[in-house]
């Protein structure tokens, strides 16, 4: 009676190995540790019962266990991390190039799938094992009963016997917990069929049909002093999360803004289609099922940009993220649209103007972007006759968990670090713009 709270307590809240389960990890523990209680109280001794097993049956065991724990902790872990609910934004990333990312996602895998699976199959076999030595070695078979039920745990002529018991326990427990997962899956998979065959459809769209202007039907003036442009894209930002941006807030109230929003166009949904619609007034839709695999080497060549447009007016223009621009074949994009100078983390790692050390999340962290931000407006005083525009992407406020950067501030009543990271956020623009306003480009910016 002492012996199940204990552990149950242990096993539920100070070395929880179950989280998989979500709400039926406190029950299923429980069960485990009654398990164990009646097999400790009720464990009796029989003569030895004599059965061959070959070595390979109890390892085919094992490793068919494993991958089915694996796969129900991943099954979770995709659904909660991943955009599923936008399939568009998953074919596309699955069938774009991915370089840049390896490090990212694998620690991604490590953290989320592999090491709480780790964390349950290997206590486990060294129990078993444990197990399996004693039984062998005291040439007896093992008893015990649950309720009316009696189970046996034989001792054989070599370990591999009581081994393959064991391991039949794990893979049952492993099945049972794989079906119950499995369904979590069903429906987004079935959404990703429907969006990947539905993208090979060709259709009218009303909306492009009647709004949309092709740029060069139209003569595009600028002043005889032309102004420069800023222009920050805040990845995952919302104005629903207004209660954690105050700076941002009081920004969108000085100036001119678009409240509360809208509802995403079909494929402008993902970072890059944003990228592309909000900068070329289009979405993001591959031709003929998406078939543009590994990268896009001609990147929408027929749609004018607003980096085309200005370009065609003399403007130098510079693009700078923290991440690798080969991803999703960003770079790609911006250099085939007129963009003087593309600068990801690869480029400055390569000009060693950050440290290594600065290697986090998807590249380097927003602290470090900023400051990159500043360094490229300064080059821009040399030549200050001509007019600049300088673009810039954000990555610390990346779903599902972010990226807390140096300095910023942890709230330790939050069950997430998310709000604490959109808080920085806005601190950290709001910093930016203060320095913007010293400088003397300002005014005509």
């Amino acid at each position: 009676m002492i012996f199940i709270p204990i552990t149950l307590y242990i096993f539920t809240y100070r070395y929880p190995v179950l989280t998989i389960l979500v709400w039926g990890q406190v029950y299923a523990t429980s069960l485990i540790c009654f398990v164990v209680t009646v097999f400790l109280c009720t464990l009796s001794f029989e003569s030895p019962k004599t059965e061959r097993v070959q070595k390979k049956v109890p390892i085919i065991i094992a490793l068919v266990s494993f991958v089915l724990i694996f796969v129900a902790y991943g099954i979770p872990w995709v659904v909660r991390a991943f955009p599923l609910n936008n399939p568009d934004a998953v074919l596309f990333t699955l069938l774009q190039n991915k370089a840049g990312t390896e490090d990212f996602v694998w620690n991604l895998i490590y953290e989320n799938v592999l090491s709480p699976t780790l964390k349950v199959y290997v206590p486990a076999s060294i129990v078993f094992f444990a197990l399996a030595m004693a039984i062998y070695f005291s040439k007896k078979t093992w008893r015990f009963g649950v309720f009316k039920c009696s189970i046996r745990l034989y001792a054989g002529e070599s370990i591999w016997v009581t081994l393959k018991q064991f391991y039949r326990v794990l893979f049952l427990c492993s099945l049972l917990v794989f079906f119950v997962v499995v369904p979590k899956l069903i429906l987004p998979l079935k959404d990703l069929c429907g969006a990947y065959f539905e993208s090979s459809k060709r259709q009218n769209s009303q909306l492009y049909l009647s709004e949309y202007v092709f740029p060069d039907s139209v003569i595009i003036k600028f002043p005889s002093t032309k102004r420069n442009l800023i222009y920050i894209m805040l990845e995952s930002m919302e104005v629903n999360f207004k209660d954690y941006t105050s700076e941002i807030n009081r920004i969108t109230e000085e100036n001119i803004s678009f409240m509360p929003g809208g509802v995403d166009v079909t494929k402008t949904g993902w970072t890059m289609a944003a990228q592309v619609a909000k900068l070329c007034g289009v979405p993001l839709f591959l031709p003929e099922g998406m078939d543009n695999n590994d990268s896009i080497h001609s990147f929408l060549p027929n749609i004018k940009c607003l980096t085309d447009a200005l370009a065609e007016n003399g403007y130098e223009q510079v693009y700078v993220q923290g991440s690798d621009g080969t991803f999703s074949s960003k770079r790609n994009f911006w250099n085939q649209h007129n963009v003087d100078k593309f600068h990801d983390f690869p480029y400055y790692k390569k000009e060693k103007i950050v440290p290594r050390d600065n290697e986090i999340f998807w590249g380097l962290s927003d602290k470090t972007l900023y400051w990159l931000m500043q360094r490229e407006l300064k080059k821009f005083e040399e030549n200050p006759s001509k007019p600049f525009a300088l673009y810039a992407m954000t990555v610390d406020t990346h779903f599902p968990e972010g990226n807390l950067s140096e300095g910023c501030v942890v709230s330790e009543t939050e069950p997430s670090q998310y709000p604490s990271i959109l808080r920085c956020a806005s601190k950290q623009l709001d910093s930016f713009l203060q320095w913007a306003k010293m400088q003397s480009w300002y005014e005509n910016t």
